[in-house]
């Protein structure tokens, strides 16, 4: 497709073809993050620039990041990403340019050596001077989400978990970056000093885990730095008590005002026990 009209006489059209190949095709099978400039066209401008930006690759994932100026396509030189010395401005903007891959690749440096793995997002956060988001307020949207689509069991579960977390917290935000091991561990202790059953403390981190994996399927924490790889949930095995059958046969029998509140609660248990334990909410 890329050959099909090409002059394969040519000799600098065939330079330039692979040099293209080779600069946009390598990116996409390196482990290691990669920046560049890319020049926009798709976004050119009425004055016929178009923007400049800075492309961070890693894992076949792109990020742009606008650098706030304009260029026209003449005056680029896309093999070098360079502003072409005949712009007034080139050796200031291209000076300019050079400084912003610096800085780019020192912080994915930074990111690659603390992290074994690290997301284009994360990158351009760190360089737009962003934190990481929010743990807490991510888990009280995804509870609100529960409310507006008519979960009302599951909102109340996940209202009562947050707010004994943020209890926790005492007024403090927890980023995804905290919520490690080390911060589960807390957590875990906290809430069993607090007089948690241990069903209920696994109930508890059960839902912290299934918010964080929400956040993960959105593509907001990387799936490599899953505290829950490493920290296991402690569960208790309960003994379920059964009633006899004769002391169903005196519930059933009990003489209740109808449309009592007591002679409603006396009918929903019954219908759940008469099929089969379903549950009733």
């Amino acid at each position: 497709m890329f050959v099909k009209n090409l002059n394969v006489t040519d000799g600098n059209e065939i330079t330039n073809l692979l040099y293209h190949c080779c600069t946009y095709l390598k990116p996409l099978f390196s482990d290691m993050a990669t920046t560049r400039i890319a020049l926009k066209l798709h976004k050119e401008k009425s004055n016929g620039e178009s923007p400049l930006y800075l492309r961070i690759i890693k894992n076949r994932k792109a990020q742009f990041i606008s650098l706030g100026y304009s260029v026209k396509e003449e005056d680029w030189n896309d093999r070098t990403a360079k502003v072409k010395k005949a712009h007034p401005n080139a050796v200031w903007l291209n000076h300019f340019l050079a400084q912003k891959i610096a800085e780019a690749e020192t912080v994915t440096l930074q990111l690659e050596t603390s992290s074994h793995s690290i997301s284009t997002s994360q990158i351009k956060k760190r360089l737009l001077g962003q934190t990481s988001e929010s743990f807490v307020n991510y888990g009280l949207a995804k509870t609100k989400q529960y409310y507006d689509q008519g979960k009302i069991p599951t909102w109340k579960r996940y209202t009562s978990i947050m707010n004994n977390l943020q209890d926790f917290l005492k007024g403090k935000d927890l980023s995804f970056e905290e919520l490690t091991v080390g911060f589960l561990k807390q957590y875990e202790t906290h809430l069993l000093k607090d007089g948690r059953a241990v069903n209920t403390v696994h109930t508890n981190l059960k839902t912290i885990r299934a918010v964080l994996y929400s956040a993960i399927k959105e593509d907001l924490f990387p799936q490599e730095k899953n505290p829950f790889f490493k920290f296991k949930l402690k569960e208790q095995k309960t003994e379920k008590v059964r009633l006899p059958i004769e002391e169903i046969y005196a519930i059933r029998d009990l003489d209740l005002e109808v449309g009592s509140e007591l002679w409603h609660n006396r009918n929903y248990f019954l219908f759940s026990f008469y099929c089969a334990g379903i549950r009733v909410s």
